[in-house]
């Protein structure tokens, strides 16, 4: 499959400025919402990451979380402060997004393929942000095959031009809607693939649990 095209032009996703924009993903025409930003002050705590193998899963509410959390990335990284409080952050606001009271976050390294088919997800709503390496790739909906993504069809036959293939940026926020969104059409996504010679990711994911 081609290199995807970064348009972000499609009529399904909403491009947010603040992070109390991104509540409009509960608009009827919208799936995917995303939010741009910059992660400068975090480069040196995710440098030092490089190389380490994080696998910190976690389920419960945001104080079980944020508690759990900071140990592990003391004694993971030397102390991640910056990168704590932003994992905390972003936990807060999909919190008040999607009014959940119980939640599950992986922050992980990723040195594979996680899933290779563009797929939906049986959930309500999906926050990620990749830290560090490729973004997640997500579908215009009015360039998926809908009857091809749920009878097993390939990749191409779900997305026949994969010029309208999307990507999401490092360190941008994305919100996806899941299959138990109300009267919703699910977005459609997947991992991006990952090289040999290529450093793993550092992906931050929440559902609600």
């Amino acid at each position: 499959m081609q290199n995807p095209t970064l348009t972000f032009s499609a009529e399904n996703n909403i491009i947010c400025s603040s992070t109390s924009e991104l509540e409009r993903i509960h608009e009827a025409p919208y799936n995917v919402a995303l939010l741009s930003r910059r992660i400068a002050h975090l480069e040196p705590e995710l440098k030092a990451l490089l190389g380490r193998q994080l696998q910190f899963q976690k389920s419960g509410s945001v104080k079980d979380i944020g508690i759990a959390l900071q140990p592990y990335l003391h004694d993971n990284a030397a102390a991640c402060p910056r990168l704590y409080t932003d994992v905390l952050g972003l936990l807060q606001v999909f919190e008040q997004l999607s009014s959940g009271r119980n939640f599950s976050l992986l922050l992980a390294t990723i040195d594979h393929d996680m899933c290779r088919r563009f797929h939906t997800d049986l959930n309500y709503l999906r926050l990620l942000c990749t830290y560090n390496g490729p973004g997640t790739l997500w579908l215009p909906d009015a360039h998926v095959d809908r009857q091809a993504l749920y009878h097993g069809g390939s990749n191409e036959e779900i997305i026949p031009e994969a010029r309208h293939i999307q990507q999401a940026e490092s360190g941008q926020v994305v919100i996806l809607k899941g299959e138990r969104y109300p009267n919703g059409s699910a977005a459609v996504h997947r991992s991006p693939s990952l090289e040999a010679d290529e450093p793993p990711r550092l992906l931050l994911r929440i559902d609600v649990n």
